[in-house]
């Protein structure tokens, strides 16, 4: 154990220590606007929850798909995090009701969690990281002293738009259509905000510091803030069901199965096959010769590439179809038929 005296403070480098973070013990409550409203005195069972699971949901919520998520996953997310909703004097757990959407217009919580969840997704990304994060804090410090961001608060985006614009450049390609106070929030709680901790030994003498979450988002944010600068952990996005996972290896490209599943990349590469098959087979329907199995290939190859599912594929190798195995294909299914 290292010892560094900073004024009157000992600082310790403890190895091997367990990083833990807990988050509130009671219900946080929001409002119907999504203003946060404060703790409120939990009742049930509160079992243990696990971060880092909850911020691999609320990435996959799917708020980036063409229909928004279903009002029973946002309201089930919700309650797991540990929010409720303060209706009037009542506090009730969230149901699918209050997610439908009343005339024109979007749910408040609703865009809540979609600002959330594209801010963690950036930050599990390759934008945040070690190498990049002491630079994007100082340079958001640094926008906010030099445009007064907050002076008119009803219009925070009014004040020097060029300044804005460099300033989400220097992020990395963030998103610009996301509130500046969200990006506010997320900096300062892994640079700005103390969180408290408590250190204790356990049972086998291991260091433990556990760390006090103000909130459940809180809690979420931290362990972007954990993984991205003391971990090698890394977000992917699984290339057969598109879902974000967190890899394991450099280059994983699939989640991982569920349990007494087949792989997604056993999936990926029958599913492959079998478009490359389909695509044979109709290849030869439009060919000169029925034979020439030299123009079969490369008209169904052809067509392949077209698809959407691989027409960003970077290995090529994968969506290459040769007339041996053109033919060789065909003839199977022409003897199954038989």
């Amino acid at each position: 154990m290292d010892t560094e005296m900073g004024g009157a403070t000992n600082s310790l480098n403890v190895p091997n220590a367990l990083l833990q973070i807990t988050g509130p013990s009671a219900w946080c409550a929001l409002g119907k606007d999504g203003q946060r409203l404060g703790l409120v005195p939990r009742w049930g069972v509160d079992h243990p929850r696990d971060w880092r699971m909850l911020r691999q949901r609320l990435m996959n919520l799917g708020f980036e798909k063409a229909i928004a998520p279903t009002p029973a996953a946002l309201a089930k997310w919700l309650d797991d995090a540990g929010y409720i909703l303060q209706d009037g004097h009542c506090n009730r757990h969230f149901t699918s009701d209050d997610f439908r959407v009343a005339g024109t217009g979007l749910n408040p919580i609703v865009s809540w969690l979609f600002e959330w969840a594209v801010v963690v997704t950036w930050g599990m990304g390759p934008a945040f990281g070690p190498q990049a994060a002491k630079r994007q804090v100082k340079r958001f410090r640094q926008y906010q002293r030099r445009t007064a961001l907050y002076a008119p608060m009803e219009q925070p985006h009014t004040q020097r738009p060029d300044a804005l614009a460099m300033l989400y450049e220097d992020l990395g390609g963030a998103p610009e259509y996301l509130d500046i106070r969200t990006w506010d929030e997320f900096f300062s709680v892994g640079a700005i905000e103390h969180s408290r901790a408590k250190f204790r030994l356990n049972s086998s003498m291991r260091p433990i510091v556990e760390m006090e979450a103000l909130s459940p988002m809180h809690a979420i944010v931290l362990t972007v803030y954990i993984d991205r600068l003391f971990t090698k952990r890394e977000m992917g996005t699984c290339k057969l069901c598109k879902q974000k996972f967190e890899r394991r290896f450099r280059n994983q490209l699939f989640c991982s199965a569920p349990p007494q599943g087949i792989s997604h990349q056993t999936l990926w590469k029958t599913r492959l096959r079998r478009a490359k098959v389909r695509l044979i087979r109709a290849a030869r329907e439009r060919a000169p010769r029925a034979n020439d199995w030299v123009w079969i290939a490369k008209a169904a190859q052809r067509d392949l590439k077209k698809q959407k599912d691989y027409v960003n594929e970077s290995n090529q190798n994968l969506l290459r179809i040769t007339p041996q195995w053109a033919r060789q294909e065909t003839m199977k299914i022409t003897r199954r038929t038989k």
